[in-house]
């Protein structure tokens, strides 16, 4: 009963943010992240690159108006979901692919720019990408990663849009949505169900992490370490990993962590 009530609380504390919320810390961080959104970023895209994981469908499980993490593999994924844990982050990302609202990714963007050969020209990089994700993501919906399923498969209108995926992209998300480590196994499971045999799953967070601080609201974080991350994935049915973890990483005023870590498993 008391872990029920403490899952229930940790959604409730994401679902009540507001997007605007959510973005300010990033935005206020812009000068202390750099390090830690290229790590990020740069693993994904060497994993896009691998081809590792081939197909046309992705879902971004995500809890912020962003499209960075994507990025890289609308180059290759002609069919993406972007779900959204934050109700107004998906408003948000809807009237940006519809082009009502200008919002600036400019930051993370020149950084996958810079990844994609475009460092000579990041503003050509930029606007190439911000083109393609357009067109490569089809829907944006929202999601609970604490419900089976996750989405709302009416809202996936389209086979192209529809499970199962080929490949499942989250980052800094899961940590601060599960409130212990089964509620954590349970949501990997549920992600698992989502995806083709053999299909990737990538996802990354922050080692040992704390809370995060988002104005003078404190969000719950779960404090996983490297092996427990791992053990989470073997039992949610993932194997083949591969692992990158960014050492010695000063902690943020906003968030107390370790190290930063990127997985990408393959569904067994």
């Amino acid at each position: 009963m008391m872990m029920a009530k403490a899952r229930r609380n940790a959604t409730e504390s994401f679902k009540n943010l507001k997007s605007t919320e959510s973005d300010e810390k990033l935005l206020n961080s812009f000068p202390l992240i750099n390090n830690q959104v290229e790590f990020y970023l740069s693993f994904i895209h060497d994993v896009i690159q691998s081809k590792n994981f081939k197909g046309k469908k992705i879902l971004e499980i995500g809890s912020s108006a962003a499209v960075h993490y994507i990025a890289s593999a609308s180059a290759c994924f002609t069919n993406i979901v972007q779900a959204q844990l934050i109700p107004d982050s998906c408003e948000k990302l809807k009237r940006w692919h519809r082009k009502e609202v200008n919002l600036d990714f400019s930051f993370f963007l020149n950084i996958v720019a810079e990844l994609e050969g475009y460092k000579d020209n990041l503003e050509e990089g930029r606007k190439l990408l911000e083109s393609q994700i357009r067109k490569c993501v089809k829907c944006v919906v929202p999601c609970d990663i604490h419900s089976d399923p996750i989405l709302k498969l009416e809202e996936l209108t389209i086979v192209e849009i529809q499970p199962p995926y080929d490949l499942i992209i989250t980052i800094l998300t899961l940590e601060s949505s599960c409130a212990d480590f089964y509620s954590y196994v349970t949501a990997l499971k549920r992600m698992n169900k989502l995806l083709k045999k053999k299909g990737g799953l990538i996802v990354g967070g922050y080692e040992c992490g704390g809370n995060w601080k988002i104005g003078n609201k404190w969000v719950p974080c779960l404090n996983l370490n490297i092996s427990d991350v791992w053990c989470a994935l073997k039992l949610a049915g993932f194997g083949n990993m591969t692992f990158k973890v960014h050492y010695g990483n000063k902690p943020e005023s906003y968030y107390k962590h370790n190290n930063l870590y990127c997985i990408a498993a393959e569904k067994l």
